[in-house]
């Protein structure tokens, strides 16, 4: 399932404009960034984002073609009012990982972990400082793809901590730990879950840790999934049972003192999935396991166990205590539409908003909101069966919510009809005892060498096709 997080972006950028009338006079914007020569089947994936010292994102993501190696690493900065500052692409021949995960520092050097235990740095003038592979034991063994795609790089200080999943199901987890100034492997860490099903369903960066979030397949409850957390020492942080096949979380974040954790869960069978967020006090292994509300936003087309599954993807909150979730759920023709809502500190909606493509399916996967509260959110776009080339975007909203229209090929519409109000409120149990410890950290490996990387720089057309608009 991760690798509906990764869908299609990069290099034409249109972009739209709004003005918010308050001090400052903050513009908001959407980018639309397209490739006519993607793979369009996959085609670009908008897999991260980061901010520099100046404010402006840095968006990363790969491409896919038809050549090998088939994907070619790339990130954007874009500066606060919408214009594209730098680009930068990478390729080898090592491997095709879909990775690209990044981390900024204070000194504005950027780094990206590209799967495969691949590291590449770039100074604050944008140049390459290395590239570098590491490996395992004193063989030397190559690192394995993470699974799906399933990565996530984290910055403390002079060490990098890269997340990833190896094999896949009952595959292996691995921390490792990098130095910055070399990008070489100071530890690393493997786990693995045995007989038991593990799934990535996204990775966490709070204030509190980083957090893998995804889902454990119980070998003797039917099968029956629990949402799982996990610690950067690989050890399980919380998990919540579920009583169903269909449930994952996604994302948590830590807000105004509580982590709030969002995903999606089947919780009746008489209807599909829904997207579910919880607030958590004092976590416990057993009752309501410490979970002080919870809420589903169930579709208002999911009235059987059929397609009309909605998923959270990621969640964050505003100084005001206000929470907002990012995710996808059907519009009445079964096509994927982004989800972004807005949720006061009880847990009443405030707005929500729907978003489309011309293009395809179109997914909200990744949300931030900066010290003004304005959010910035990643939307990936699944271009159609006949051909039609990828697109991605990047936006930066309004908490107001205040952002409906056409913008770039982008359509946002109020979404206050779109799901059943009448579902939100849902009261979690935990089965019977408490919950089973399904993880308890991991092992060290023993460390191989690290080899420099060459590399191509594939070209990028450049930007045109520009529009703004102005609210």
């Amino acid at each position: 399932r991760w690798s509906q997080l990764r869908r299609q972006c990069m290099t034409t950028i249109q972009q739209a404009i709004f003005v918010d009338g308050g001090p400052g006079q903050i513009d908001y914007w959407f980018n639309q960034l397209t490739d006519t020569n993607a793979n369009s089947s996959t085609g670009y994936s908008l897999s991260d984002h980061a901010f520099d010292s100046l404010g402006n994102i840095v968006v990363a993501g790969t491409s896919v073609n038809n050549t090998w190696p088939d994907n070619k690493h790339f990130w954007h900065k874009i500066s606060k009012n919408g214009d594209i500052l730098v680009t930068r692409t990478f390729s080898d021949s090592n491997s095709a990982s879909d990775v690209t995960d990044i981390a900024i520092d204070s000194s504005d050097n950027i780094y990206a972990a590209l799967g495969n235990a691949r590291f590449v740095k770039w100074d604050s003038s944008n140049n390459i400082v290395y590239s570098k592979r590491n490996t395992w034991s004193a063989s030397n063994q190559p690192y394995g793809d993470s699974g799906v795609g399933g990565g996530s790089l984290t910055l403390s200080g002079n060490a990098l901590t890269y997340y990833s999943i190896a094999g896949g199901g009952t595959g292996s987890r691995r921390a490792m730990q990098v130095d910055t100034s070399t990008g070489e492997t100071t530890s690393a860490t493997t786990a693995s879950g045995g007989n038991t099903m593990f799934g990535i369903g996204g990775f966490g960066k709070t204030s509190q840790g980083n957090f893998l979030c995804g889902y454990v397949q119980s070998p003797s409850t039917n099968n029956d999934n629990y949402w799982m957390v996990a610690t950067t020492s690989l050890s399980q942080q919380f998990c919540f049972y579920s009583g169903s096949p269909a449930a994952a979380c996604r994302g948590i974040d830590y807000i105004n003192g509580n982590y709030y954790i969002v995903g999606y869960r089947q919780t009746d069978n008489s209807f599909a999935g829904d997207a579910l967020m919880y607030k958590l006090g004092s976590y416990s292994s057993s009752g309501n396991q410490g979970i002080l509300w919870s809420r589903r936003i169930r579709n208002i087309n999911n009235t059987s166990n059929g397609s009309y599954q909605s998923q959270f993807y990621d969640v964050a909150g505003d100084s005001e205590g206000n929470i907002y979730t990012v995710g996808n759920s059907p519009n009445p023709g079964t096509t994927q539409g982004g989800i972004i809502m807005k949720f006061d500190s009880g847990g009443t909606v405030v707005w929500s908003r729907f978003i489309q493509h011309t293009n395809g399916a179109t997914y909200v996967n990744k949300l931030s909101i900066d010290s003004n509260d304005t959010l910035w959110v990643n939307i990936d776009v699944k271009g159609s069966s006949t051909g039609s080339s990828d697109v991605c975007g990047v936006a930066k909203l309004p908490s107001n919510g205040l952002f409906t229209g056409t913008y770039c090929g982008f359509t946002i519409t109020d979404w206050s009809s779109g799901f059943n109000s009448s579902y939100q409120s849902f009261n979690h149990n935990a089965q019977n005892g408490a919950v089973p410890g399904f993880f308890g950290g991991g092992s060290s490996l023993t460390l191989g060498d690290a080899f420099t990387v060459s590399y191509t720089e594939p070209t990028v057309p450049g930007s045109s096709g520009q529009c703004k608009s102005m609210l």
